[in-house]
């Protein structure tokens, strides 16, 4: 019995003491005992293996250099390889040392990564001992002797912390499988950070997956920083499967990536039954596939389609170079594919038709009455009419579309709803001609249009139109500014506009005091009186017809991260008091309403919420050089169909966070200065398609 192990095993057991209560029986009973000693053996049988890792050198905000706070590591074979989470290379770092349980020091170099999966894998210098956690090879018979699995079992996490690397034990049950890209356990032992790069166990010791930092769902779509979660009873692990498979890529130094298809589904909602593309990314892999708009989605690798979230694991178990098979149907003919995934897509050019385009519905009748099923609105409408409302003066549509025309196809291809329209003007071609086809007075016309770049001067996108807006003066007579307050939530918010008279409310579609717009302020957080300082918005209001709602953070001195969740009530409370549509609504900060204004921690939280929430917002202005927020975005996430407005004078005078976005799917504009008035007229533009 080595030295090594007496000294963890010890250690140890003061953690599990700690854990679980007082050894002497009289707090702890027979049971509690029973789970001590079983919870024990099983971090026993891996916790020589598991090592702790400290990220020296890393930089930090405004360039200052930090040293991370130590997280955990898991020794795979002899060689000295280290499976750890991507919390390690989550910053550039110049120093990476591993530390196992005596104190040892090692120096360590990041060999590959699993950006999909949150895996990281290091390399140590110099010698060592360490017996491997994972023995299993990827080459190896042995892997398919995984260890079995199912819900409610219990699991425990192990890591070590501190100099003396003291073993840490938090014990859970297993609450989900095939969590986020499809490759995911979910638990709810509540882990800290320190545990992210340890193992999830089973009480037999088997290891069933690393630990790593993700928020779940809101990470998916590019919530808060999911380190943020921890101690929450919500935690997760890569399966051990996922990373078997993909140890040999991993030693051989390649970083793993999403594997992208490029197809954009019709609905965003994830448990939707209807697995129709709205549009096909230009040059991908869906593309050579012969996949088109208006086709629906049935099989991938063999595997039956039925919802988007059937989509979304299939394919987020795969990687770039990855060969899938898929299978669509076009009418009522099935066409099939083999395709190779890729690491990367051309960025969208979003284009500008220059129409607003009315979606009338025509419901099915459940029962004698119109019923449409609001978790599927596929289901129930009978008739969809996609009807041109009004057209952008000069622009692209100008003269070759008329009002009251109605929009049956582009290019061959139907056009089933507005969202789809939208989705695929934001994946057209740049520079190529649309062939539309209408109904125009009741017959059957095609019209070509080239649309344009919905990127760039506000002023060539939009041209002589951006000044013309009609003074909206008599319709917001009977406008009130109002406190908004909600159950649960403490920010402090007011909002210019209509209210609604409740006796009206069946037909306030139709109420001509509804708001063009809604603009949501967030105020820096030395603000904290959000009627007064709605006041200098009025005017700006009354002239364009657009509301305002402004937003006070929690406290005094700073926003939280977690406030996103307020404002987006927020907000939908405003949209809903204005009658206003999520394409119709953007959310700014204070500063950029402010000539010359500087960078705050408004800028941060609105384009934080903005890229969390695109169901919510259609438009987001910010000053240029703010610190981006802590928001997580995957090649692999749907488009973000966002406008984003920055004061700018040019093009080249981009911020660097424009490019990424832009990647994402983020359209950014510029104007040389930004004030309420423009804010408020590029607003009512926003709904254009």
């Amino acid at each position: 019995m080595s030295a090594r192990w007496i000294k963890t095993n010890c250690l140890l057991l003061v953690g599990l003491l700690s854990f679980i209560g007082d050894p002497t029986g009289l707090s702890v009973g027979a049971d509690e005992h029973a789970m001590t000693r079983v919870v024990r053996a099983a971090a026993s049988r891996v916790l020589d293996s598991i090592v702790t890792i400290e990220v020296i050198g890393a930089l930090g905000g405004e360039g200052e250099i930090r040293q991370d706070a130590p997280t955990a590591g898991v020794v795979v074979d002899e060689e000295g390889h280290v499976i750890t989470s991507s919390q390690v290379t989550a910053s550039a770092s110049a120093t990476i040392i591993v530390i196992d349980g005596d104190g040892a020091r090692y120096p360590a170099q990041v060999v590959g990564e699993d950006v999909v999966r949150g895996i990281v894998m290091l390399k140590l210098g110099g010698s060592n001992d360490f017996p491997p956690a994972i023995t299993w090879r990827a080459d190896s018979s042995e892997a398919a002797n995984f260890p079995q699995r199912q819900i409610g079992q219990t699991m425990v996490a192990v890591s070590r912390y501190g100099a003396k690397g003291s073993p840490m034990v938090s014990v859970g049950i297993l609450s989900a499988m095939g969590r986020l890209k499809g490759d995911a356990l979910q638990t709810d032992a509540r882990v800290s950070p320190s545990f992210y790069g340890g193992p999830l166990l089973d009480i037999e010791g088997n290891v069933h997956g690393i630990l790593i930092p993700s928020a779940g769902d809101a990470a998916a779509g590019g919530g808060q920083d999911p380190t943020q979660w921890y101690d929450s009873g919500i935690a997760f692990a890569t399966s051990i499967e996922a990373i078997v498979k993909r140890l040999g890529a991993l030693r051989a130094g390649n970083k793993i990536r999403a594997g992208l298809l490029g197809i954009v589904p019709a609905e965003r909602d994830s448990s939707s039954t209807n697995t129709t593309v709205a549009a096909v990314r230009p040059r991908s892999p869906a593309e050579q596939a012969g996949i088109r708009a208006g086709d629906q989605i049935t099989r991938i690798n063999e595997q039956p389609v039925r919802r988007i979230d059937d989509m979304r694991l299939a394919l987020g178990r795969c990687d770039a170079g990855d060969e899938i098979r898929i299978a669509f149907q076009r009418g009522e003919e099935e066409f099939s594919a083999t395709v190779e995934l890729v690491d990367a897509i051309a960025p969208p050019r979003a284009q500008l038709l220059g129409a607003f385009v009315r979606e009338d519905i025509k419901p099915g009748k459940q029962n004698g009455e119109a019923s449409i099923d609001e978790k599927d609105p596929q289901r129930g409408v009978v008739d969809r009419s996609l009807q041109i409302e009004s057209l952008l003066q000069d622009g692209p549509a100008d003269g070759s579309l008329r009002v009251g025309d109605r929009l049956l196809r582009i290019n061959g291809t139907e056009v089933s709803s507005l969202s789809t329209l939208r989705r695929q003007l934001w994946l057209a071609e740049a520079d190529e001609e649309l062939v539309l086809t209408i109904i125009r007075e009741s017959e059957e016309v095609v019209q070509n249009v080239t649309p344009r770049d919905l990127a760039g001067s506000l002023r060539d996108v939009y041209g002589a139109a951006l000044d013309q807006t009609e003074s909206r003066q008599a319709k917001t007579q009977g406008w009130k500014t109002t406190t908004l307050r909600l159950p649960e939530i403490e920010n402090a918010a007011a909002v210019y506009g209509p209210v609604i008279d409740e006796a009206k409310e069946a037909r306030r579609a139709a109420d001509a005091n509804a708001a063009g717009g809604l603009l949501v302020i967030l105020l820096e957080p030395d603000h904290r009186e959000a009627k007064e300082s709605l006041k200098a918005f009025i005017d700006a209001a009354k002239r364009t017809g657009v509301a305002v709602c402004v937003i006070a953070s929690q406290q005094e001195g700073r926003w939280q991260p977690a406030e996103d969740a307020a404002i987006v009530r927020l907000t939908t409370a405003a949209a809903r008091q204005c009658r206003v549509t999520s394409a119709a609504t953007a959310i700014v900060s204070e500063n950029v309403c402010r000539l010359g204004g500087v960078p705050g921690p408004s800028d941060t939280m609105a384009m934080g919420v903005a890229l969390s929430r695109e169901d919510t917002y259609a438009g987001l202005s910010v000053v240029p050089n703010l610190q981006p927020p802590a928001v997580r975005l995957s090649p692999a996430d749907p488009i973000r169909m966002i406008r984003i407005l920055v004061p700018i004078a040019a093009e080249d005078d981009r911020p660097s966070w424009g490019q990424v976005l832009g990647r994402f799917g983020c359209v950014i504009q510029e104007s040389p200065s930004v004030d309420a008035g423009l804010l408020m007229r590029w607003l009512t533009r926003l709904p254009a398609i």
